[in-house]
């Protein structure tokens, strides 16, 4: 995305041009006393009450009753007090006759005037001033019928499902140009920043709406055929302790934005950008309103959304980061209008994001495009970064028998710089009580065993503790890491690249972790409690919630020369593929773009990026089209568009022949793969079985032999077998707000006939 120069300046929200409050008018209903992203009561001109006499609506349905839906999300997770609500009438009924109402106990509002025929044949209404809990909406007619549909609203402040917010708690506003947070969940005034594209430079400046328009405001048309003034309007607030930005293209001088009747600029499309990183949390992290202007996303009329809590680096809590999306989601349809689809698009944390959010709370994202790719973090640390950390170690007590660095690659599964470069620094820091602690706490807060053993802990585990739990013995998190009965090696081993020697001192001495993470001698043992929650509520993903998501995973080579891709594996890729097939059993709703530059950046910069993101739209447009009443799975497969194929790029970036790919950028393992995991990676504890001596076709010394026995006397890893504490039948949509264990989130409520008073 395109950075600004040092003079940029942000331009508030004045609205000092007469021209600039008419387009503002219903639309930036944020104007409170704080201006708080809370929406309060909307100048009356935005909420037109329906004219004495006037006709059926568009969308009258037939029944006798009138029908409730919540357009801006489900009814039982509203949040902010608002939402965007339409009322179906029956056939007949006149939109003069409604009566709408919000009722509590003995409570009764009449919301009637913020609902009117809207010129898209609905009739809608922004319900604001919702009490917190649960209310009951109520729709009824002149004659009598009526409808009811419960209403459960939030706190802006969250949580929903997520479970308790982790504490301390650090606001970064001011650093995010918000100015000071007004309480502990960081909330902070709204603004509205201005940027338009140069027509002489072809980059981003501040436009200030209440000064003439620059001379080279350059014009865009949209991928909708509308031609507009190529200037974005940033918006920024705090939703769910998270400072969130949405860009779109605005014209200050334009009609007024309501929820029924956006500006034309936009084409009701979304583009939702996750951010890389895997951190513990207790801050609110920071970004710039800069970082949505993405151009290609922009000058075709997507809508382009950034979250603090959306990036991974902020803290990685699968839960939290699913939650925060429903959340600006919501916000956003109720601020600017239904979107006709929300697309995920980031790369490393930002992958993990996407795929997470599609699996465990399916419908959120209506298609994903993650880059370098990680499909879970259980999968990611544990069975490579840590494992790689391990490694590190050991090489160190045993130099003289991995001299030749073939023979570490063979192991590991691939380059071993890539295990001991990338991996193992970010595995060892994952599971280390501290190490990822956020530096804007002091370290005096910070866990240590004997000075302070009640102090922040931040580690994987601790990080996810809502989704995982706490050890009866300690009361630290439950750890799902465990290397008990791998031979790590073997296929290395069985394809005589090592020897029995290598392979024997490896597993003699590769060790373990303690719950600090400290080195132990002997391997690290998961809690059960941690595999079992981790399989039940699909935090291993199972492929079972994306079945109905259409995927474009971009891929990247292992290596390029000396350069390497960080860590991000073209085999996570392939894992979910094969996850997919398990589970589904067919993987046809994924698609892999694939460049053997390792150097690939995460974004629409390259060809390759703007490639996936107009496929994508392409796919989600013709699941759009289809009004047939088959499955979303089905839709998903049969809309694929030609372009939806596993594609190519070269070290130049432009489209070439898969055999390229193939031959440059191969697919590599890692080193539990070596060991045994099937290509589903889905095991985080094997199941045991006894070591034989006849399992082998290499020959070991008696010696050696009696070292494997020291080393493996409760088995090896059997891994036709699944994980301990996978028991199946993984959970969607749960939440975590009354611990670990986890609820399934029911179907919404809808709309019945009769209620009210």
């Amino acid at each position: 995305m395109m950075m600004l120069s040092r003079w940029y300046r942000a331009i508030r929200l004045r609205g000092r041009s007469r021209a600039h409050r008419r387009a503002l008018v219903g639309f930036a209903a944020t104007t409170t006393v704080l201006g708080l992203a809370v929406t309060m009561a909307v100048p009356p001109a935005a909420w037109a009450t329906p004219a004495a006499g006037a006709g059926p609506a568009a969308g009258a349905k037939s029944g006798g009753h009138p029908e409730l839906t919540v357009l801006s999300g489900r009814a039982d997770m509203v949040s902010g007090g608002n939402a965007l609500v339409q009322v179906a009438l029956p056939r007949g009924a006149r939109v003069a006759d409604l009566r709408v109402t919000v009722e509590r106990n003995r409570t009764v509002r009449d919301v009637t005037r913020q609902f009117a025929l809207r010129a898209d044949g609905r009739v809608t209404g922004l319900v604001d001033g919702l009490p917190e809990g649960r209310s009951v909406l109520v729709a009824r007619v002149d004659h009598g019928d009526r409808a009811q549909l419960p209403i459960t609203n939030y706190p802006i402040a969250g949580p929903i499902f997520s479970g308790p917010h982790n504490s301390p708690y650090v606001c970064e506003t001011e650093t995010a140009g918000l100015g000071p947070a007004i309480d502990a969940n960081c909330l902070a005034p709204t603004r509205y920043d201005y940027f338009y594209r140069s027509s002489a430079d072809n980059t981003f400046h501040p436009y200030d709406p209440g000064s003439a328009t620059p001379s080279d405001v350059a014009s865009t048309t949209t991928n909708d055929g509308k031609t507009v003034p190529y200037i974005v309007r940033v918006e920024s607030g705090v939703i769910n302790r998270s400072i969130y930005r949405i860009g779109v293209l605005f014209n200050p001088q334009g009609q007024a934005w309501q929820p029924w009747a956006p500006q034309p600029g936009w084409a009701r499309k979304v583009m939702y950008v996750f951010g890389p990183g895997c951190g513990a949390g207790y801050r609110q992290g920071s970004n710039a309103a800069t970082e949505v202007l993405d151009d290609f996303a922009l000058s075709q009329g997507w809508a382009v959304v950034v979250s603090t809590l959306n990036i991974a680096g902020t803290h990685c809590q699968s839960a939290l980061t699913a939650e925060t999306t429903m959340m600006i989601k919501e916000h956003l349809t109720e601020r600017y209008g239904q979107p006709r689809y929300v697309m995920g698009f980031g790369g490393s944390g930002g992958s993990w994001s996407q795929h997470v959010i599609a699996e465990q709370y399916p419908g959120l994202l209506d298609g994903i495009v993650p880059q370098y790719g990680f499909l879970d973090f259980n999968a990611l640390l544990y069975g490579d970064q840590v494992d790689c950390a391990l490694f590190g170690s050991y090489y160190a007590k045993s130099p003289q028998l991995w001299a030749d660095l073939a023979d570490r690659n063979a192991v590991e599964g691939r380059d071993y710089r890539v295990c001991q470069d990338a991996q193992a620094g970010r595995g060892l820091a994952q599971v280390q009580a501290t190490a990822r602690c956020p530096n804007v706490l002091p370290q005096s807060s910070f866990y240590h065993p004997v000075t302070n053993p009640d102090g922040i802990r931040c580690a994987y585990p601790d990080a996810n503790v809502n989704l995982l739990g706490r050890r009866k013995s300690d009361g630290f998190a439950n750890r799902p890491f465990d290397n008990v009965g791998i031979q790590y090696g073997l296929g290395a081993l069985a394809d005589g690249t090592i020897t029995p020697e290598q392979f024997v001192d490896l597993n003699e001495k590769v060790g373990g972790y303690d719950i600090d993470g400290n080195p132990t001698a002997g391997r690290s043992e998961a809690d059960f409690e941690a595999l079992r929650l981790s399989y039940q509520n699909d935090l291993v993903t199972s492929g079972v919630g994306l079945r109905q998501t259409p995927i474009i995973d971009i891929s990247v080579g292992d290596t390029q020369g000396d350069t390497l891709t960080g860590g991000h594996e073209q085999v996570f890729n392939t894992i979910l593929r094969q996850r997919l097939k398990a589970a589904n059993g067919t993987a046809a709703n994924q698609v892999i773009f694939t460049s053997a530059n390792a150097g690939t950046r995460s974004g629409t910069d390259t060809d390759i990026g703007r490639t996936a993101l107009r496929t994508m739209d392409q796919w989600l447009a013709g699941i759009e089209r289809d009004t047939s009443a088959v499955d979303r799975a089905t839709k998903v497969i049969r809309n694929k568009p030609a372009g939806a194929v596993d594609r190519c790029w070269d070290r130049a970036n432009t489209p070439a022949d898969p055999a390229f790919c193939a031959e440059n950028a191969p697919v590599r393992g890692i080193p539990r793969m070596v060991a045994g995991q099937s290509p589903r990676f889905d095991v985080l504890k094997c199941r045991l079985e006894p070591l034989k001596r006849g399992d082998y076709d290499v020959r070991f010394t008696d010696e050696q032999w009696s070292r494997l026995v020291r080393t493996f006397r409760t088995g090896v890893c059997d891994w036709s077998k699944p994980s301990v504490g996978n028991v199946g039948h993984p959970r969607q949509w749960v939440s975590y707000a009354a611990g670990p264990q986890g609820t399934k989130i029911g179907r919404a409520p809808v709309s019945t006939p009769g209620g009210g008073r």
